[in-house]
Formats: C-alpha cells, sequence, structure tokens
C-alpha cells in the first residue's frame, strides 16, 4: 500500500525506525516503525533517524546498520538524508555482545514525499502487485520466500482470471508463474551478501501490467570467536598456572555462520600477540591476565572473545 500525503507544500519528513532486536542469543529479531509527515517543500533532503533498541546481550553490545542504498553504518543511532518521491528502503542491523554472539533484525520501510503537483500527477495502473519478503534481511545462501498478491487499482474492475507474472531477483535470475486466485509464493536464495533489487512483473487477463520492486539486503554474519580450555601442558590443569611455563591456548572451535575464518589473533594484557588457531604463551610473572581472541571470517568482519587467567606463584 502506498501512503500519499497531500500538502500544498512539504517541509520535513522525519522517520523513526525503532529496531528492536530479541535476545541476541536469538536467530531474528524484530522490527518496528514510526512515520510522521509535516510541514513544508523547503528542505529537499529530509533526514532519516534511525534508533536501536538492543534486548539482552552481555555489554558492550554493537550494532552494525546496512541500508538498501548502499550505506553502512554503526552505533545504536544513525541519520541520513533521503530526498522526493516514493521511497522503499530495505533496512537491516546486527547486534554483536561482547561474547560474539550475534542476531539479526530488520524490515522494509516504505515512504512517500511529494510536493503538491507530484500527488496530482499520480495515477494508479489497472492491477497492483505487492510484494513481501521473508525473511526481510537473509544471510548468504538463506532461503527466501517472495509472494504477492496482485491487487486491482482504486476504482477498477478486477479482470478474470488467469493472471501471470515473472519474479526478477536482481542477480540474474528469474522465474515465471500463472495464478487462478492472483497470488504467488517463490522461493529463492542468494549466494553472496549485497543489495539486490527483486522485481515482479504482473499481467492480468486482458493484458494490464504493472511492476513492483523491493530492495533485498542480503547479509554476512560475523563469525563467532571461542576460547577453549587452556592448560599447561606439564600439568592439564586450568585452574593451576605457573609463571614463565607455555599455556596452550586454543581457538579451533571459533566458527563462522555463512562462511570461513581466515585469521586468529590472539592480544595478552602483557604486551604479547601471536596469530594462529592454537598458541602457547607463557606469562612473567603470577598475577591475573587479559586473554583476547579476535577472528576475521572471509568477508573481512571480525569479532572478540575474552577471558581471565589467574597464575599462582610456582610451587
Amino acid at each position: 500500500m502506498v501512503w500519499f500525503l497531500a500538502f500544498s507544500r512539504l517541509r520535513t519528513l522525519l522517520v523513526i525506525l525503532l529496531a528492536t532486536v530479541a535476545l541476541v542469543q536469538s536467530v531474528r529479531g524484530t522490527a518496528l516503525s514510526s512515520l510522521d509527515y509535516q510541514g513544508d517543500s523547503d528542505v529537499f533532503n529530509p533526514l532519516v533517524l534511525l534508533q536501536a533498541v538492543i534486548n539482552g546481550g552481555v555489554p558492550p553490545v554493537s550494532v552494525r546498520w546496512a541500508i538498501s542504498n548502499g550505506t553502512v553504518f554503526g552505533g545504536d543511532n544513525i541519520t541520513f538524508n533521503r530526498g522526493f518521491g516514493i521511497v522503499l528502503y530495505g533496512v537491516c542491523l546486527i547486534a554483536t555482545d561482547a561474547t560474539g554472539s550475534s542476531v539479526v533484525g530488520g524490515h522494509l520501510l516504505k515512504a512517500a514525499l511529494y510536493d503538491e503537483g507530484v500527488y496530482h500527477a499520480h495515477h494508479y495502473s489497472p492491477i497492483d502487485p505487492g510484494i513481501t519478503v521473508a525473511p526481510n534481511c537473509p544471510i548468504a545462501g538463506e532461503t527466501v520466500s517472495f509472494s504477492t498478491f496482485i491487487g486491482c487499482a482504486a476504482g477498477a474492475n478486477c479482470a478474470p482470471p488467469p493472471w501471470s507474472g515473472q519474479w526478477l531477483f536482481g542477480d540474474g535470475s528469474s522465474t515465471n508463474f500463472v495464478t487462478s486466485d492472483r497470488t504467488n509464493v517463490s522461493l529463492h536464495s542468494y549466494s553472496e551478501p549485497g543489495i539486490y533489487f527483486a522485481q515482479i512483473r504482473a499481467r492480468d487477463s486482458l493484458g494490464r501490467t504493472n511492476t513492483n520492486t523491493v530492495p533485498v539486503v542480503v547479509i554476512d554474519l560475523p563469525p563467532k570467536p571461542v576460547i577453549g580450555p587452556y592448560h599447561q601442558d606439564y600439568n592439564g590443569n586450568a585452574s593451576f598456572l605457573v609463571p614463565r611455563v607455555p599455556v596452550r591456548f586454543d581457538g579451533s572451535s571459533s566458527y563462522d555462520p555463512d562462511g570461513t575464518i581466515t585469521n586468529y589473533t590472539w592480544t595478552f594484557s602483557d604486551g604479547a600477540q601471536q596469530q594462529g588457531p592454537v598458541v602457547y604463551h607463557g606469562f612473567p610473572k603470577p598475577g591475573s591476565y587479559a586473554v583476547r581472541l579476535t577472528v576475521t571470517d572471509n568477508a573481512g568482519l571480525r569479532a572478540s572473545v575474552s577471558t581471565v587467567v589467574r597464575v599462582a606463584p610456582s610451587p
């Protein structure tokens, strides 16, 4: 459904998106949007304000936004500009907490901003195919459902069946369909992260046509770092470590849910740093030391996890 606002002059469009991310341990979040139109047409680049509301997780929690206009933002609150006309955005966000757990939320955001002349010049085609995409922010390789209802524009009578259409998924692939009830559901998956524009081309039995296009933001999840049990080879007891004896640290259980891990970096609070899934490091004297593992996946995304080890005096 496209909303039209007839104002003599439009001044400001404020779009506030509240994206509610479920517990960070869950697979997917939900999103709510609130649209507020007011004012005059003097400002040609109204602001879109996005605010993330994160539930659960171990702080600090970082938020990464991916918008279908090609921009990527970081932070709980972001803004960007948009112009006049009908704008349909795919808005996705990824929240990652201190343990490396991630959750994805997002939805399609449709807004209309007209001056008076554009509003009165607009007209509907005889048929109006809608598009619903689920999930709104798929992961690369995940199955995406594209569904349509070929509605009739206001004041027009629906032609008798059959109706037909074609889906173009934006990655070079397409599929055709014929329907007797003006509905269709087609499944598709995208092999690579990116921004795709999926289009439906619908036709009724009288030859009247119309199209609709939606952005699909296919995301890449960050990797999940895991620090396994650590010990000194001479005793195998992680609860009792002594100075100047190498400790074996194992990060080989780390994984990337939609790719591969290409780099492991270990950082120790005594100033040392090492590379690799498994490393050995000895601590110079008794005390507590922070150990951080940072992993990087094949898309360049990073995630870190930390632990604290306690070194006792030598027996």
